[in-house]
């Protein structure tokens, strides 16, 4: 046979072929999918020198990285601001504030499965971690895990003078089918706020749950009538009054207070829902207490610097 040197190939019995360069090792790795690619580390080579990289466009330094997460929290940007709490987490996969922070922005973005286990990280590096308990219960609540969310609320609502937080706990409690321990919480909170809406609001839901009539218009009319106005405790008398079978006041309430026909249809579907079920955690479920949680009530996002 005749070859040939020429460059760029072979000639092998008068035909030209084209030289191969096998992948080099580092090249294999990278095509390994699954488990594998996730625990080795690769790198490339190259013939040529490479340019030198160009500057980092995110801070260096794990505090550097959760401050700023922190200041685009604060402008709004919550999503910007998961990013570089997980840049930090990936610099140190035990650093409780960035998990914490982490935790924080997923409840905040609406992700409470992803929250929850953020916040049971924190938890297993310092399990004194007051924000994350609290993260922890307020995302079990989203899950519709109410048992869940009172085991991990109780350690700080035992001792606690906040009324959020007794807010959230009297809430598990509440759809944990615990009423009377659920109005003792959220009448511990009115103590230190008494003219909390919110409060005086999920206290009537829990109530007209459990089927103490004359309580929950009580509380009812006090959440309505709060100083400080909360739109939502229109909707709520709306419920109370239905889940109580006075659907005709509940109608008359929701036209005074300009809720629209098919809102109005809604609440009252809500209630005929919550009055088929057999116990008091079953009606607090269909009535959404958890969703009853508003912005102004749960305390989220980074602690001021």
């Amino acid at each position: 046979m005749a070859q040939s040197g020429a460059r760029g190939g072979r000639t092998i019995a008068g035909r030209k072929t084209v030289a191969l360069a096998l992948p080099s090792f580092s090249t294999v790795l990278l095509l390994v999918p699954g488990f594998l690619a996730g625990c080795v580390q690769t790198t490339t080579q190259s013939a040529a020198p490479r340019s030198p990289p160009a500057a980092p466009t995110r801070p260096a330094t794990l505090a550097e990285q959760v401050r700023l997460g922190d200041s685009m929290w604060r402008a709004g940007d919550i999503p910007g601001a998961l990013g570089f709490y997980q840049d930090a987490s990936r610099q140190d996969a035990r650093d409780p504030v960035a998990l914490r922070r982490m935790g924080q922005a997923l409840a905040e973005i609406g992700e409470p499965k992803r929250a929850e286990q953020a916040f049971l990280a924190t938890l297993m590096v310092d399990s004194s971690d007051a924000v994350a308990w609290r993260g922890l219960g307020l995302a079990q609540l989203r899950l519709q895990r109410p048992d869940k969310a009172a085991a991990s609320l109780q350690p700080l609502a035992d001792t606690s003078a906040d009324p959020q937080l007794l807010c959230l706990y009297g809430t598990a409690l509440a759809m944990s089918g615990r009423p009377d321990e659920a109005a003792s919480a959220y009448r511990r909170g009115l103590v230190l706020a008494p003219a909390n809406a919110a409060l005086h609001g999920n206290l009537a839901l829990a109530l007209a749950a459990a089927g103490r009539t004359g309580e929950a218009m009580t509380e009812m009319e006090a959440a309505v009538a709060a100083p400080i106005p909360d739109p939502r405790q229109d909707a709520n008398a709306v419920l109370v009054l239905a889940l109580l079978g006075r659907d005709s006041e509940a109608r008359t309430r929701a036209q005074d207070a300009k809720i629209g026909l098919l809102a109005t249809e809604m609440l009252m579907d809500r209630a005929a829902q919550a009055r088929q079920e057999p116990d008091a955690a079953g009606r607090s479920r269909a009535l959404g207490l958890a969703a009853a949680l508003g912005p102004g009530l749960v305390k989220a996002g980074p602690e001021a610097p």
